[in-house]
């Protein structure tokens, strides 16, 4: 359960949900102040997630060209 360790809180508006969770334990904040969840207007997947480091430095990794549902060949998870 991801409340048990992050303040998790939400914000909205017409084009995007995001989830903002923030570490709860002493530790964890002296590296991360805080991840964010990025979802697009539809809320199906997660376009985004930014993660801000307590001394200011930021990652960003972005979801494009996501597609759902796509027949995959069986072949492709055999190990060789």
């Amino acid at each position: 359960d991801a409340s048990a360790s992050f303040d998790l809180s939400a914000r909205a508006d017409a084009e995007n949900l995001v989830v903002l969770a923030r570490p709860r334990a002493t530790d964890l904040r002296a590296m991360i102040d805080r991840i964010e969840a990025v979802f697009g207007a539809d809320r199906r997947a997660v376009r985004e997630v930014r993660l801000f480091r307590a001394g200011g430095d930021r990652s960003v990794i972005r979801f494009e060209n996501v597609r759902f549902n796509e027949p995959i060949d069986p072949s492709t998870f055999v190990l060789r």
